[in-house]
């Protein structure tokens, strides 16, 4: 199975490097290394940027609060997955929820 395909299957209980390394039966650096070969960016931002394009679609397409959205995506603490999507979206959830409602694409 590709990693690619492993963070599709996953990526709702599986957030480290570690955790897809293991699956894949290679050390995390290794992983950070090929996929930062092959794509640019490490194997942690493939993660984070797929569990950010569910968080946004959740919040785009349902009524959802963000603490559902967290626990739906595996997140224990709705708080750290606020932070978590302000960190790398530079909005919190209610931020892009309320701009993506004024916006419709």
């Amino acid at each position: 199975m590709t990693f690619k395909a492993l963070i599709e299957q996953r990526y709702q209980e599986l957030k480290n490097v570690s955790d897809y390394a293991a699956q894949l039966h290679i050390k995390p650096v290794l992983l950070n290394e090929i996929s930062k070969q092959l794509s640019g960016i490490t194997a942690g931002e493939h993660i984070r940027n797929r569990v950010i394009l569910e968080a946004q679609r959740y919040l785009y397409n349902t009524d959802l609060t963000a603490k559902e959205i967290a626990y739906k995506l595996g997140f224990e603490d709705p708080h750290y997955f606020s932070r978590f999507f302000k960190k790398y979206t530079n909005q919190t959830p209610s931020e892009f929820k309320e701009l993506a409602k004024a916006n419709p694409v």
